[in-house]
């Protein structure tokens, strides 16, 4: 028996054709008698009647599935042999880029036929054609392919390497945990031989697993948890190669993006929900049972938005072209990078134009969840996302053409019902998953018309990927964002408020000039804020809102500055604003944020009108004084209010405005400027005392000159009334002078004393009435001055200034 291979597309739905097929070059749709298809189809050999000699595993089948190509042919190894063993020219066909369980499909098919291996007897083992576990003999328990039994196995030694080879292919295909070190895993060096430019190709990798058969048969080895290679000469390139893988590793995770991804977790078993919405025609033609995807407006209808199921937060990782070839696997148990030390449950990882022949992007798209550990989790509506983008896209001019040669197609098995009216479309859609619990979504064959790939090898560039996060990431904000631009200046007036979606990759308006920004929005009750980096991303999230040109980036010490994380809400600020981001039962908290935000508003206007030109700080200093004394009492009432530890978020943002330094500033500019207005004015006193005091002095000199004149008049005065007073006296008491003269000085003669006596009287008594008015003047005079000086050290005493007049 001649053996022959031939590669098709992933997603091949094949039509049969009748004779043998004659070379490699018809379509690759058509299946010949002479060929036996593996690992694609989306169809089973026998399931339903069907007669195409086709065993897949990749669609959706409630009970009685394959868990792998590999364990189906082992299962199928009688009507296997009875249709082929007589074929002269025997076909393997798999699909491109084959994996370890489509290779070790296809070998162990053809050892069947070639003798290698029994092709009866399997069914005592539990391995029934129909399916697995299938119904097995009486007295039989089903085969256990993720935990082979050691007793069974080692009872039929000569099945005992197909089985492993099997099993291997089993627990790969399933994502599940291998004991064996992945440096030297059996798939490990395949993926490595095909890495580094082996051709497996053409014989289907016969090299590599004629190698492993023959030292699992002779050596005694379980590739479960040996090494079959360890010391193999043929494959010694590949081996040193795996020994970098770690290297290789440390540089990926340089440049991926790390994130943590809510992913729905059905309540339910998965046939429980998934059936119903994807449909469970038996064959083509029969009746449908499931429900369009889409509705007339290519949009997704509610029944396939999974509502009822809940989100799970866990680690993801995005990245273009890996170098680890097996970085899936290394991120998978990956305790050191990721946030909560379980491995990257989610890898999102694209490979560079490996569709080839797309139209539009050639890069291939893989999106996966450890379907070991997902435990419920699934992906459904991502694809239910990127399938609705494809066919939004395949609607626009420039995919016409594409979408008319689709048009005329099936839709692919499995997806009828759910292609509904638009059938053709979905004849190469996003792959879901279904025969994997929909862990996975895989690109279509054709590639993809949503968009141009990106280049950056984080994937943050990719409008594919960026469907992706929106869903995953930006899914736990349960309302749009409520922004509101508080006025912190009379120009901007008022509160002007507005609300955006925010999404991966979308506007946001800057804050106008002048204005502090606040924002709030919804989040999903149960996110888990507290659980790894969930908070940072969330906070990252966030910071576009209020710094909307730094893109993805933050400040250097954002989680140690800006970052403000509780279990019910988080919140992020700058000295343009906050946001917060609140649980049902946290809105309230970020209500409380929003009053305090509008009272540091309405402080940075009032404080705006004090220290602007126009302000009343010159003509009334003693009224901006007691308007700077009643903003510091507010100041003080507001950060008694933001000591308070749950007002840590504007608390950070009041302290970032140092309003307080401010107040002070004003307050200490305004009393300067009320002192320079009483020194003014005292200045002003003191000129017009010096001028009064000037004047006072020269009306005093001029009283004073006048006063002397008068003092002068008054001795003249004196003097003459004195005089005036003698001669009266002598006058009208001559007679009596006469006696007198007559007995004190009879010498002198009558005549004499006229003449000389009465003159002499006169003057006497004018001079001595003179120098009695001196005294009288003298004594005034001394007197004044004693009650002036005392009352000068009264007015003194007492502060007075004047002159006590």
């Amino acid at each position: 028996m001649e053996f022959r291979y031939r590669y098709v597309g992933f997603g091949t739905s094949f039509v049969s054709t009748s004779g043998d097929r004659p070379d490699a070059g018809a379509h690759q749709n058509d299946l010949f008698e002479n060929e036996l298809a593996v690992d694609v189809g989306n169809v089973c050999w026998g399931l339903h009647g069907e007669t195409r000699t086709i065993i897949d595993h990749h669609f959706y089948r409630q009970c009685d599935q394959f868990p792998s190509a590999s364990a189906a042919v082992l299962h199928k190894a009688g009507p296997i042999w009875d249709r082929f063993h007589a074929t002269s020219v025997m076909w393997l066909v798999t699909h491109r880029d084959p994996d370890f369980d489509a290779y070790c499909a296809m070998y162990l098919a053809r050892a069947i036929l070639t003798g290698e291996i029994p092709w009866d007897g399997w069914e005592a083992l539990g391995l029934s054609p129909d399916g697995w576990p299938g119904t097995p003999p009486e007295g039989t328990s089903a085969f256990d392919w993720f935990r082979p039994n050691p007793r069974i196995v080692s009872h039929v030694p000569d099945r005992r390497w197909p089985i492993l080879l099997a099993a291997y292919a089993t627990a790969v295909d399933n994502c599940r945990r291998l004991a064996c070190a992945r440096s030297r895993a059996l798939h490990s060096v395949l993926y490595t031989a095909s890495a580094r430019g082996r051709n497996l190709l053409p014989d289907g990798a016969r090299i590599l697993f004629d190698e492993a058969s023959r030292a699992i048969e002779t050596k005694g080895l379980n590739p479960l948890y040996d090494s079959l290679f360890h010391d193999s000469g043929e494959f010694a390139p590949e081996l040193a190669l795996l020994d970098r893988e770690s290297e290789a590793y440390g540089r990926d995770i340089a440049r991926a993006r790390r994130a943590l991804v809510s992913v729905p977790t059905s309540p339910q078993p998965f046939d429980t929900w998934f059936g119903p919405i994807a449909g469970t025609r038996s064959t083509p033609g029969s009746p449908a049972s499931g429900e369009p995807l889409l509705d007339d407006h290519l949009e997704i209808r509610p029944g396939h938005l999974l509502g009822r199921h809940h989100r799970t937060q866990v680690d993801g990782i995005y990245l273009r072209d890996p170098e680890c070839m097996l970085f899936k696997e290394w991120a998978r148990h990956d305790r050191d990078h990721s946030s909560a030390g379980e491995g990257f449950l989610f890898t999102a990882i694209a490979y560079t134009n490996a569709c080839p022949g797309a139209q539009r992007n050639s890069t291939r798209y893989i999106f996966s969840l450890d379907p070991e550990r997902a435990d419920g989790r699934h992906l459904y509506p991502l694809w239910a996302v990127l399938e609705r983008s494809e066919v939004q896209a395949l609607h626009r001019p420039e995919s016409g053409s594409l979408k008319e040669r689709l048009a005329s197609m099936r839709p692919r098995r499995g997806f009828e019902d759910r292609a509904g009216s638009l059938e053709g479309l979905f004849n190469d859609p996003w792959f879901d998953g279904n025969n994997y619990r929909c862990t996975i979504v895989d690109t279509p064959n054709r590639g993809t018309e949503i968009g141009p790939p990106g280049t950056r090898g984080d994937l943050a560039d990719d409008p594919v990927v960026g469907l992706v996060s929106e869903l995953l990431e930006y899914s736990i904000f349960t309302s749009e964002v409520v922004i509101r631009d508080l006025a912190a200046t009379s120009v901007a007036s008022g509160e002007y408020e507005h609300t955006i979606r925010l999404a991966s990759g979308g506007a946001v308006p800057p804050a106008a000039s002048g204005r502090f920004r606040f924002a709030m929005v919804g989040l999903a009750e149960g996110t888990r804020l507290l659980h790894g980096e969930m908070a940072e991303q969330t906070g990252r999230m966030l910071w576009q809102l209020l710094d909307s040109d730094a893109g993805n980036g933050v400040p250097t010490d954002f989680a140690q500055r800006h970052l403000i994380v509780r279990a019910k809400w988080v919140g992020v600020w700058s000295r343009r604003g906050a946001v917060v981001a609140y649980m049902p039962d946290a809105q309230h908290i970020a209500e409380s944020f929003l009053e305090r935000f509008r009272t540091v508003a309405e402080i940075t206007r009032g404080l705006e009108a004090l220290v602007s030109p126009s302000a009343e700080v010159a003509a009334s200093p003693k009224l901006s004084i007691s308007k700077v004394e009643d903003f510091i009492a507010q100041v003080a009432k507001l950060k008694q209010l933001l000591a308070l530890p749950e007002n840590r978020l504007p608390a950070r943002f009041f302290e970032s405005l140092h309003l307080d330094e401010v107040l002070a500033t004003v307050h200490g500019i305004i009393v300067a400027a009320a002192d320079r207005q009483n020194d003014n004015r005292a200045q002003q006193q003191r000129e017009d005392t010096r001028q009064l005091t000037a004047a006072v002095a020269q009306n005093i000199d001029i009283v004073a000159g006048v006063q002397r004149a008068v003092e002068f008049l008054e001795i003249f005065f004196a003097a003459v009334y004195s005089a005036h007073l003698w001669h009266m006296f002598a006058h009208e008491n001559a007679p009596l002078l006469h006696g007198a003269q007559s007995v004190a000085a009879p010498w002198l003669s009558a005549e004499s004393v006229e003449n000389w006596l009465v003159p002499a009287g006169v003057a006497f008594c004018a001079l001595m009435g003179g120098l009695l008015a001196v005294g009288v003047v003298s004594w005034q005079r001394r007197s004044h001055h004693k009650a002036q000086t005392n009352r000068a050290h009264v007015y003194a005493a007492h502060g007075d200034t004047s002159d006590g007049r």
